[in-house]
């Protein structure tokens, strides 16, 4: 059975889009003014602007700017997966190498490793049993894709920013490399809080907190993972989740080039 959509309702459904969009961005330019206001007053009286700032006062000035940042970071991130969603982003796909790929990815996130006191290292000395694509792992400097380089440099990037964020301060990032005859698997583990087999989807639903019964509401997570999961599938690729007690695994899945 075929199913055949009339023209006008598909030109009403991208107008219907493209003003949910407009109205997003709009709402996210609102919000942005008074919360641009919010740091700036706090830090006029940081300065002592209105007088002497007592070190009590000073710390709480700190988690306001804290929070203000953190709030503007939710704004910017859930615009870009609003954008990505509604298919407002243009994708130009050429052949890129993967080792240039996850380094350029690392080093969207450096400033971030390095404010963090964390280390990201690279390895090649996986055994293919521990792999979870069951792949031969090694040196991906020859491994050519055909992709969107930015949006896939965008996607390791987006995993390495979950693992900065719970593994926190002092903690421990490490990226793999493993090449099958058809695809090339980018597992990125660190020492933060593991991914439980029960929530392998559930990590990838924007702002999710179910935990299951009898368990607390899981820490509002960023949108790094939806926004990673859905760029990697718009390029041709995926990203999931590796259940495992101790560590936390995520793969980014790319076919390789012919």
């Amino acid at each position: 059975m075929e199913l055949i959509i009339p023209a006008s309702d598909m030109e009403h459904g991208m107008t219907t889009e493209k003003t949910t969009l407009s109205v997003l961005e709009g709402l996210a330019h609102e919000l942005r003014t008074p919360l641009g206001a919010i740091g700036g007053y706090a830090e006029l009286l940081r300065l002592g602007m209105h007088g002497p700032v007592t070190t009590a006062q000073a710390e709480v000035l700190a988690r306001i700017t804290r929070n203000q940042d953190i709030m503007v970071g939710i704004i910017t991130d859930f615009m870009a997966y609003a954008e990505l969603d509604a298919g407002a982003v243009r994708l130009v796909p050429t052949l890129g190498v993967m080792s240039d790929i996850v380094q350029g990815g690392i080093e969207k996130i450096g400033s971030r490793a390095a404010v963090q006191g964390v280390q990201i290292s690279r390895s090649t000395d996986m055994h293919a049993d521990q792999h979870p694509s069951q792949a031969r792992v090694l040196d991906a400097a020859d491994v050519t894709v055909l992709v969107d380089v930015q949006a896939a440099m965008t996607v390791v990037a987006e995993l390495l920013r979950d693992a900065l964020d719970t593994a926190g301060a002092d903690g421990q990032v490490n990226v793999d490399v493993a090449v099958s005859d058809d695809h090339v698997d980018v597992l990125i583990e660190s020492s933060g809080e593991p991914i439980a087999a029960s929530r392998v989807d559930a990590v990838f639903v924007p702002f999710d907190r179910t935990r299951g019964p009898g368990l607390p509401p899981a820490r509002p997570p960023a949108l790094s993972l939806p926004h990673a999961r859905l760029m990697a599938r718009l390029i041709g690729g995926d990203v999931t989740a590796v259940p495992h007690e101790s560590r936390r695994a995520l793969v980014f899945t790319l076919p390789v080039s012919a």
